[in-house]
């Protein structure tokens, strides 16, 4: 049996590793443990040896100085303890160096390896840190964006660190910090995806879909084997623009589990469902996508049909109070006269000309007001178009509604409304008759 105490502490500041016996227990077997441990560890970085008498320094040591361990201790009493510390001091590194995994790695909370590693990777660019086969290794990275994800996941908000911890975890080297990574990677999958979290009690994840579904103390094993499905459903959610579709989609269907176990509620099975939901709910979108526009082109019909109609209404007014003088004329002034056998000239008073003045005046100012009318109308069409496309602004792509709302044919409507001349031209026909009237009683 091998008398050697051996502790070891490895945090973000330090790393000591301290080798203890009683002096009369010493053993040439100690020496080989504490050389394979110095260098292991100067591969990574430098080491400080320090030798220690029952708790008092008694002397600095390097690797060659330990394979004469026991020249030091020949003047020491066989009761004595003897202690030996490996010891680094990481706060002038610019790296992270991590000499023992197994010690760095604290059981702690999840939510606290959460708060150690995010502070880790907002700090570092590069970890260094010994293999599996006790070789050293480095492992370069991006600083982590910081990102956070609120306690009531409500608004399908979503971020990259489960990717960030996994694709690291996949390039580690040491089967601890790959685990650990993998574990974080989880964890965070979680609690993007479900709709509200608690880790006050145990880490309970929430899901509201056809109901309200809770999944209780997730523990870290759980978390590690299903990695490999968290990432496969996390890569089909975030490869297209329909992520909140899609989390709505594993909301509903994890909210219908039968078990509250996390391995069983996410497998291959949930995997094929969900894609299966996404095409079915793509279908159906479709149909509703080309029922829109259908309206929308109906609406742009009705609104062409209208506009042309309220332009032929419009002429059509002008010219019936342009024919509603003349008939005054033909009825009033001229039939009038030959039924009384007088004769035209007779007939052309001031009395005449004061209410021909009048009822052509009428006349032309129902002309005008008729175009304002139809002014009026075409831009309540405009508002009309524009209050339509807002409101499917909020289905439809910006650019898709200006194809759709781009109507040549009501352009071309709009644009005759516009330029339509029917008034003036009907109004000055009526003033010339006016004249003509004026100048032919003037002249009798």
């Amino acid at each position: 049996m091998i008398n050697l105490n051996i502790t070891t502490k490895d945090d973000l500041n330090n790393f000591k590793e301290s080798f203890k016996f009683i002096n009369k227990n010493y053993s040439n077997s100690f020496v080989d443990i504490i050389n394979e441990r110095v260098r292991l560890y100067s591969s990574l970085a430098s080491i400080e040896i320090k030798l220690f008498i029952d708790g008092n320094f008694q002397d600095d040591l390097n690797s060659d100085s330990v394979n004469t361990l026991a020249a030091h201790l020949d003047d020491v009493d066989d009761d004595s303890e003897v202690t030996l510390t490996l010891t680094n001091d990481k706060s002038s590194s610019g790296e992270l160096i991590v000499f023992n995994f197994n010690s760095f790695i604290p059981n702690i909370k999840i939510t606290d390896k959460c708060n150690l590693w995010d502070k880790i990777f907002n700090t570092f660019e590069c970890i260094t840190y010994l293999g599996n086969n006790n070789s050293k290794h480095s492992l370069s990275f991006t600083k982590l964006s910081p990102c956070n994800v609120s306690s009531l996941n409500k608004f399908n908000q979503i971020d990259d660190k489960p990717n960030f911890y996994s694709s690291i975890a996949s390039k580690s080297i040491n089967m601890h910090l790959k685990n650990e990574l993998q574990i974080l990677s989880s964890f965070y999958f979680l609690k993007n995806v479900c709709s509200a979290y608690d880790f006050k009690s145990n880490e309970s994840f929430e899901f509201e879909g056809f109901r309200s579904f809770v999944i209780p103390n997730v523990c870290i094993k759980d978390l590690l084997s299903t990695h490999d499905i968290f990432m496969a459903i996390f890569e089909w959610l975030t490869i297209d623009k329909h992520i909140s579709s899609k989390l709505g989609i594993l909301r509903n269907i994890i909210s219908l589990s039968k078990s509250t176990n996390i391995v069983e509620c996410f497998d291959q099975d949930l995997l094929n469902a969900l894609e299966s939901n996404f095409k079915i709910y793509l279908k159906d979108n479709i149909n509703q996508y080309f029922e829109v526009k259908n309206k929308v082109s109906e609406f742009i019909y009705d609104l062409s049909n209208r506009s042309f109609e309220l332009l032929d209404k419009y002429t059509l007014n002008a010219n019936h109070i342009l024919l509603a003088v003349l008939s005054y004329f033909f009825t009033v002034v001229l039939f009038t006269t030959i039924d009384k056998n007088n004769s035209v000239t007779s007939m052309l008073t001031y009395q005449l000309g004061t209410l021909s003045s009048l009822f052509i005046l009428v006349g032309v100012y129902l002309l005008y007001q008729s175009k304002i009318d139809l002014e009026k109308k075409a831009l309540d069409i405009v508002s009309r178009m524009t209050e339509i496309k807002a409101r499917y602004n909020l289905i439809l792509a910006e650019k898709e509604l200006d194809e759709m709302f781009t109507s040549p044919t009501l352009e071309e409507a709009l644009k005759r409304i516009k330029q339509s001349k029917t008034h003036c031209y009907n109004g000055v026909i009526l003033l010339i008759i006016l004249t003509v009237l004026w100048g032919l009683i003037i002249c009798t």
